[in-house]
């Protein structure tokens, strides 16, 4: 109710009862105030104090995924150098687990940039015995190139990464990367394409002959009111036709993302859970 006050209370806690479970709840609290305080600083200065002595415990996963989430919400203020700090006191699988945690949340937030820094390193951290990590690493780098050239090889490697290797709600993020990275590729309708006539979007002589041939037919209708009708009928068939397609389009664009949402939305309860 009062964080300012509780930071304190902390403070004096871990003064009184160093190394003992009382500092180490302190700190991890002290971290999550921060944090959702967006004190920056203070926060990284916490983390970095549980690294060094607290690493081991057995709450130290909480404490990775508030260190995840303060990396990704403000990588900007963090950095390469301050980050590397606090990883410096941790072991080669527990630095990769970082990695790969980051890798993942940056992912599923869409920040691109930090996810290929965060697989690069998880990757550069794997063992040839670590096939697990490795196939979560395949999958963050692959979700994180979706958006570039080479879909179609990004989408033949996420195919390829063993299921068996991966946790429910990975399983669920690679079917939400396959089903984009599938979009992705999939050739336009050309019936999804079709526009009405536009002078400033064809050529001179086009645009020019097209006018001339509305003019003729506007005086054809004056003359022959019967041809006039026919060609409002048939225009409005046309119309119809195309309102009917664009609507199919929108209509399996919009399933597809439901599936998406769906799937994602598994996935961040999990997280949350």
């Amino acid at each position: 109710m009062n964080d300012a006050a509780a930071l304190e209370l902390f403070d004096l806690a871990r003064l009184m009862a160093p190394g003992t479970l009382v500092e180490e709840a302190a700190l991890r609290r002290s971290l999550f105030i921060a944090a959702r305080k967006n004190m920056v600083d203070e926060a990284l200065y916490y983390a970095q104090l549980y690294a060094r002595r607290f690493i081991n415990s057995p709450y130290a996963g909480q404490y990775a995924d508030l260190l995840v989430d303060l990396v990704v919400l403000n990588y900007g203020k963090v950095g390469d150098d301050r980050l590397n700090q606090i990883l410096s006191f941790m072991d080669r699988p527990r630095k990769r687990e970082v990695y790969l945690r980051i890798a993942r949340k940056a992912v599923i937030s869409g920040l691109r940039d930090l996810a290929v820094f965060a697989y690069g390193r998880a990757e550069s951290l794997l063992s040839p015995s670590d096939t697990a990590p490795q196939a979560l690493a395949d999958l963050y780098s692959g979700m994180a190139r979706i958006p570039t050239d080479g879909v179609g090889d990004v989408l033949a490697g996420i195919n390829a990464i063993s299921e068996q290797q991966l946790s429910p709600r990975d399983r669920a993020l690679r079917e939400a990367a396959r089903i984009i990275a599938v979009e992705v590729m999939r050739q336009p309708d050309p019936n999804s394409l079709t526009q009405a006539f536009s002078p400033m979007m064809n050529g001179p002589d086009e645009a020019g002959g097209e006018v001339k041939r509305a003019q003729a037919s506007k005086v054809e209708s004056k003359a022959n009111p019967s041809n006039a009708n026919l060609a409002a009928s048939s225009g409005d068939e046309a119309a119809a036709k195309f309102d009917e397609t664009f609507k199919g389009y929108v209509s399996d664009r919009r399933q597809t993302l439901e599936r998406i949402d769906q799937l994602l939305e598994g996935v961040n309860k999990e997280i949350k859970s």
